[in-house]
């Protein structure tokens, strides 16, 4: 597989590892904002469902790749405890 072709003059790339986890886990970018400051980039990492059993000790490293328009701004990663909840909008 080849891959995407990035131009780094006006692009940018983040990539976000959650490291070695001795379980199922999903990571998952929500929202990137840009702040003036910082460019703040907020994630969730939870647990997921227990799979079959696997091989003793046997480990992930999940991952996720975002391109996006280059800017020169520090990056921030914030863990988001709970993902949003959606409600309803009041009825008229």
């Amino acid at each position: 597989m080849v891959p995407p072709a990035v131009d780094f003059d006006r692009e940018m790339v983040i990539a976000f590892y959650a490291g070695a986890q001795p379980q199922s886990v999903v990571l998952a970018i929500h929202r990137i904002v840009r702040e003036p400051e910082r460019l703040v980039v907020y994630y969730t990492l939870a647990a997921t469902r227990p799979l079959p059993q696997t091989e003793e000790g046997s480990m992930i490293t999940p991952f996720q790749i975002v391109r996006l328009p280059r800017v020169a701004l520090p990056v921030a990663f914030v863990l988001r405890r709970t993902p949003p909840v959606l409600r309803p909008s009041p009825r008229s």
